[in-house]
């Protein structure tokens, strides 16, 4: 009965996904342009023709070519993406993710990230291709006698503008131990690239069993600007008295470096007038 509501959610996602009126983002080809940051604060994304003291002929993305005096350029650095519909789309390897959970869009061909979880955990991300995403970390605790290793695949069987589906595992076990265990996932993301929803599915798994109970998975990322975005993770067990994990931050996207802050808490943590307990949670990541 598990592994068929698995199944049924992931067809329900593939029904949403060919019913959808989007172009599928097939064209992955990735590009490197520069990124010129001019005095007005406004950006120029292409290729720099020849350049002189006097003036820097550009080529843009879209094919217009412009000349820029030299002094006016604040910034310039080199920026990588995909060329969608005329327009130029840079990667951004964390839309994989929310806070830890996966999201159903894979990170983009021959880019990845490495991020450091709570100081104490690191884990790391890369895209292969074809819908691909291995991902997988250990813990860094002082002074633990056994620290915690696991590994992450999965799989975008279906990745449009709109719609994304996907499935994976995540295993875990202690280092030296022959026990494991983790969870199986479907996930369907919907939306924009700056408005991202997704819901999802899972069963822990360990020691030969599957358990009964799902475990659903509601997230969101919302572009609050071009460096900004909200983003929300949250769990929920559907039996009585388990309650749910739910949490809401902000993350910070550089060039390379993003920083994502966020409090979590657990609905069983409201104390009757005198609010909630919030965990802190801090995430530094570097994409490459």
């Amino acid at each position: 009965m598990r592994i068929l509501l698995l199944l049924v959610g992931l067809a329900c996602g593939l029904l949403f996904a060919g019913t959808a009126h989007a172009q599928e983002s097939s064209d992955q080809t990735r590009v490197v342009f520069v990124e010129l940051l001019l005095d007005d604060g406004s950006k120029l994304v292409g290729t720099i023709l020849s350049e002189s003291e006097a003036e820097v002929q550009f080529r843009t993305a879209s094919g217009s070519e412009i000349r820029v005096t030299p002094a006016i350029i604040k910034r310039r650095r080199m920026v990588e993406g995909r060329m969608h519909q005329g327009s130029f789309e840079p990667f951004d390897p964390t839309l994989s993710r929310t806070l830890f959970a996966p999201t159903a869009r894979s990170v983009p061909a021959g880019t990845g990230y490495v991020v450091l979880h709570e100081v104490f955990f690191l884990s790391g991300a890369w895209g292969p291709g074809a819908g691909v995403t291995f991902s997988g970390g250990l813990s860094l605790m002082p002074g633990a006698g056994e620290q915690l290793v696991w590994f992450a695949p999965k799989f975008t069987i279906v990745e449009r503008e709109r719609v994304s589906v996907a499935g994976g595992l995540l295993a875990a076990t202690l280092i030296g131990s022959s026990d494991a265990g983790g969870i199986l996932y479907g996930v369907s993301s919907f939306g924009s690239r700056a408005r991202t929803g997704s819901i999802g599915v899972g069963f822990l798994f360990g020691g030969g069993e599957v358990d009964d109970t799902p475990i659903i998975l509601f997230s969101g990322d919302w572009a609050l600007g071009d460096r900004t975005s909200l983003i929300s993770e949250n769990y929920a067990l559907p039996t009585e008295g388990s309650g749910s994990l739910i949490s809401l931050g902000l993350r910070f996207r550089g060039s390379r470096l993003t920083i994502d802050l966020a409090g979590i808490t657990h609905t069983t943590l409201v104390k009757d007038g005198e609010g909630m307990a919030i965990i802190p949670w801090v995430g530094i990541t570097r994409n490459f």
